[in-house]
């Protein structure tokens, strides 16, 4: 059942109105509404005046599916805003989250739409920490940063262009001769086994070719 099944909100009914609003003293973000028929249903400030609620108004199908609407998208806002606290997420990746959470796919773009204006949700940001970390402790390739964002949402296109800002060729050649620095202090490291080490590392051929503890790989081919 999706979560808007659920809403508390009591249904629209024939010749029921809104007969006032307040709002508790202890509580100035929630407005108590009560109707003509002596039901009452407290919701959000913002929710109220969002969907236009005033004393004497029908109390109509309309109303409450706009009330359901915008709780809806509340909720779906503040799951997205408590993921987003933990850390930077792609726009992929916390949509597939809300559709895991079984919200409303037709609803969550919009509010992705509204993260995104706000400044939450970014994606270029989420690319640049995401790649900070990686980076702090270099022992991958190109090839393999691109593979994991791509996995996480991101675009390729966004993707390239980022490693081509912050992780320049010659920071990976650096990065290829540290691990292959590290990897040739093992009692069974040879040429073609450090070489293959790197190339599942995600470094490609020529920078692989252009460390001296590969090279013999090369040669005997």
């Amino acid at each position: 059942m999706p979560r808007s099944a659920q809403t508390g909100i009591p249904p629209a009914g024939p010749g029921v109105r809104i007969e006032s609003l307040t709002t508790p003293p202890e509580s100035p973000a929630l407005c108590v509404v009560v109707l003509s028929d002596g039901r009452r249903v407290n919701l959000a400030r913002g929710e109220a005046e969002a969907c236009g609620c005033v004393a004497g108004l029908a109390w109509s199908e309309a109303l409450v599916a706009a009330i359901e609407a915008r709780r809806h998208t509340s909720e779906i806002r503040e799951e997205a805003l408590r993921r987003l606290a933990r850390r930077e997420h792609s726009r992929a990746e916390l949509e597939a989250h809300l559709v895991g959470r079984r919200f409303e796919t037709s609803r969550i773009g919009p509010v992705l739409d509204e993260l995104e204006t706000d400044g939450w949700l970014d994606e270029a940001r989420f690319i640049e920490r995401r790649l900070d970390d990686w980076l702090r402790r270099p022992a991958h390739g190109r090839t393999y940063l691109l593979a994991r964002l791509e996995k996480e949402g991101v675009d390729r296109a966004e993707a390239e262009a980022a490693l081509d800002t912050l992780y320049l060729r010659s920071d990976e050649q650096a990065a290829a001769r540290r691990v292959a620095q590290s990897l040739a202090t093992g009692p069974r490291a040879t040429p073609r086994r450090i070489a293959s080490a790197l190339a599942r590392r995600g470094f490609d051929e020529e920078i692989v070719r252009g460390i001296e503890a590969c090279r013999e790989a090369f040669d005997a081919d």
